[in-house]
């Protein structure tokens, strides 16, 4: 800057000013998980030359986090946008919005009827019908060596006791 008088004399004075880059703000996360389960999201930011020291997270069903690689447990089934902000050092500040970043699946669910509830010595045969919601693998254990990934299987009971029949199922995208 320089400045002259009305007599012309002249004063001179000269400041630095540092241009800093705004930080990069970035992250990855679980694409696809099950009600439930654990979301990890990593952050990926970048400081550009100044050190990253503050991230506010949204995670697209009303929490926030200021943690730097949160995990989070959605509490229902949705597809999810997730943002974050991040703040250097330097008091700079930038953020980035992913759009359907997490998508959140429905559990199926395992439910099962049976023609009858006692077998007999002349009569050993009970047969089970499904009734899972949301199921494309069924996986049944008959609690007497036997098994069964059929819908509606029958089975012979040999033995006079108490068996604990146990149906699990999965859905098309794993969720179980």
């Amino acid at each position: 800057l320089s400045t002259t008088s009305d007599r012309g004399c002249i004063n001179e004075d000269g400041k630095t000013i540092t241009i800093i880059d705004l930080p990069t703000a970035s992250f990855a996360a679980d694409t696809t998980v099950c009600l439930g389960d654990d979301v990890i999201l990593s952050d990926l930011s970048v400081g550009n030359g100044s050190t990253i020291i503050e991230w506010e997270w949204d995670l697209g069903d009303g929490t926030a986090s200021n943690v730097q690689h949160p995990t989070h447990t959605y509490p229902y089934a949705y597809i999810f946008d997730v943002s974050l902000s991040v703040t250097s050092e330097a008091g700079c500040k930038n953020d980035t919005l992913i759009p359907a970043a997490v998508e959140v699946f429905s559990l199926p669910i395992a439910d099962f009827g049976v023609s009858t509830l006692y077998a007999s010595e002349l009569n050993p045969e009970i047969s089970f019908y499904n009734l899972s919601e949301g199921a494309t693998v069924l996986d049944w254990d008959f609690d007497n060596g036997q098994t069964s990934t059929e819908s509606n299987p029958v089975v012979n009971f040999e033995y006079v006791r108490a068996y604990n029949i146990q149906l699990s199922v999965l859905n098309d995208v794993g969720c179980e």
